[in-house]
């Protein structure tokens, strides 16, 4: 969530799975129309499709008690209240709207390091900054390691960067955010 507000986010990978698009591999490989149409068969939507981001949330009444007000784990992670999934955010209190501007699938591993830099990932070491610095290059850093890592963190088997699973790759711009 950060990262979209930051500006630093405008991709996300998602796994392919059969339950929830229309979408059948056969024999390990992809069917061809869905390279060919792949916004057509995406489960998140196609092109132009708006996206309202969820993310976790507690409402906190005012000192009068007389009205309530949402906050977000995102803003306040050190806040110690009972925090609500993000399933559960009204549309009407999302405060980021993004949309679809390109879809396609591809294995996990194919990921570019300017797709890497695209999902949000970032080198945070001093060390790269400085190397990069004086070779004259935004980065130095082994940003699809990163990527492997936050990956893993996030998905079990058989989606694991080892499984190299197809990914819905999707490409988003950013309408509104508001904090």
């Amino acid at each position: 969530v950060n990262a979209i507000i930051k500006g630093r986010k405008s991709q996300t990978r998602r796994v392919v799975k059969n339950r929830r698009s229309k979408l059948i591999i056969v024999n390990d490989c992809v069917l061809e129309a869905c390279k060919k149409k792949p916004d057509l068969f995406c489960p998140y939507g196609g092109i132009g499709t708006k996206l309202y981001v969820k993310e976790a949330f507690a409402k906190i009444g005012s000192d009068d008690n007389t009205t309530e007000r949402i906050v977000y784990r995102a803003e306040e992670p050190n806040l110690d209240i009972k925090w609500h999934s993000a399933i559960y955010l009204p549309y009407s209190a999302s405060r980021i709207i993004l949309e679809i501007t390109d879809v396609r699938i591809e294995r996990l591993q194919e990921i570019s390091e300017e797709d890497c830099l695209k999902e949000g990932i970032e080198c945070n070491s001093d060390e790269c900054r400085m190397l990069s610095k004086e070779v004259g290059m935004s980065h130095i850093c082994d940003l699809r390691g990163r990527f492997l890592t936050y990956w893993n963190s996030v998905y079990k088997s058989p989606y694991r960067w080892e499984d190299n699973p197809y990914v819905w790759v999707i490409s988003c711009k950013c309408l509104k955010t508001s904090q």
